[in-house]
């Protein structure tokens, strides 16, 4: 049983969609590795102390844990988070600058951290803020500017091109939880569409069916041929039910007002209900034939099934843009609010062809309305 709720859109997409945060996951390592050794450079040629290389150390490991934490969280949580770990990586950065290491290269990545925390806003905030924080930093200790310039405008554009990308990734998830959306819909829909159309078609196949079955129970008493053709017109009316569900499982169902007027007048005859029509079917557009002709199958089959009714109107109308399909009878009246599921799927379909359903019902009988505008054709 498959399950068509939409993963959350928090979580990553499945498949082949998880590939992207694990490659982030695997650069941020690759980013912390490799630049772990320029912090050392200046113990080359600068004296240093036991005491240098031991909280310089230090000091690495804890930054690295840091942003790899940070990165870690920005993967799975998309908050604010990733800014926290930022201002922490700044803060080890500045506590390690007196011990003879290229402290700056570390505003790398509390700048990255910074611009992987959501929302946008507080990243370029936060990014902004430690630009002043280490512009009054280097101001208060009389750091020299080529030491710390160029990491602090690098700092800027990964931080930039970090906020970027992950407005990037925010709408990718978004427009897949659209298009997950879009899917889901579609395929309830065609659900629905299946459903009403298999209601009609058996709901009208399975009710000529039985009328003529009964007719022909009670002929072969007394006349074998007529029995014997109701029984052939019975093999026929399955033979074409069957032909119509396979059309409308394929979504190929080519229904129209004429054919069905045809089937109309059949089945209320077999019922022995007296049909009058009236109105010129075969100028109706077609895309308003095809739904009306829907329509008219399943309120002649309400009128077998469910009115009582010894007489029956077929009529169409045409004026000022606006064609309307009746179906009146004489039966006993049925409550023009409570719908099944054949006039409910009657309704969808027309709302979904921009037309209406409008039923009047009193003791001498049931109206049934099916109104469609031309200019929506």
């Amino acid at each position: 049983m498959m399950d068509d709720t939409p993963a959350p859109a928090s979580l990553p997409p499945p498949g082949r969609k998880n590939r992207l945060p694990r490659l982030a996951w695997h650069l941020a390592i690759c980013l912390s590795l490799l630049f772990l050794p320029v912090y050392t450079l200046p113990w080359v040629w600068v004296p240093h102390t036991r005491q240098d290389l031991v909280i310089g150390g230090m000091g690495i490991l804890t930054i690295s844990a840091l942003f790899l934490r940070g990165v870690w969280e920005a993967m799975t949580t998309r908050s604010f988070t990733p800014c926290l770990y930022g201002c922490a990586v700044l803060l080890a950065a500045f506590m390690i600058s007196p011990f003879h290491g290229r402290w700056e290269i570390f505003i790398v990545y509390a700048c990255a951290l910074a611009g992987l925390a959501r929302p946008v806003m507080l990243a370029a905030v936060t990014i902004i803020s430690f630009l002043l924080l280490i512009i009054g930093f280097v101001w208060f200790t009389h750091e020299f500017w080529p030491n710390w310039l160029p990491t602090t405008i690098m700092g800027l554009c990964v931080g930039t091109w970090c906020i970027c990308t992950a407005m990037l990734q925010d709408k990718n998830r978004s427009l897949l939880a659209a298009q997950d959306e879009v899917r889901l819909l579609s395929r309830t829909a065609e659900r629905e569409r299946i459903a009403r159309d298999i209601h009609d078609l058996l709901g009208r196949t399975l009710t000529l069916v039985a009328l003529k079955a009964d007719l022909a129970a009670r002929l072969a008493a007394h006349d074998d041929a007529r029995a014997t053709e109701e029984v052939r017109n019975i093999a026929t009316i399955a033979r074409q039910g069957l032909t119509e569900l396979r059309a409308a499982l394929t979504g190929m169902t080519n229904a129209t007002l004429v054919h069905e007027l045809g089937h109309a007048r059949a089945a209320l005859q077999a019922a022995g209900i007296k049909c009058t029509v009236s109105g010129s079917f075969e100028t109706v557009p077609p895309p308003c034939d095809a739904v009306l002709a829907m329509a008219l199958r399943e309120a002649v089959t309400n009128v077998i099934r469910h009115s009582g009714a010894t007489a029956s109107t077929i009529r169409l109308l045409s004026g000022r843009h606006v064609i309307t399909l009746s179906v009146l009878d004489n039966g006993t009246g049925t409550s023009p609010h409570r719908f099944g599921r054949g006039l409910s799927g009657m309704q969808a379909r027309l709302q979904a062809a921009g037309g209406e359903l409008v039923i009047e019902s009193s003791r001498q009988g049931t109206c049934l309305l099916a109104r469609m505008r031309e200019e929506r054709t």
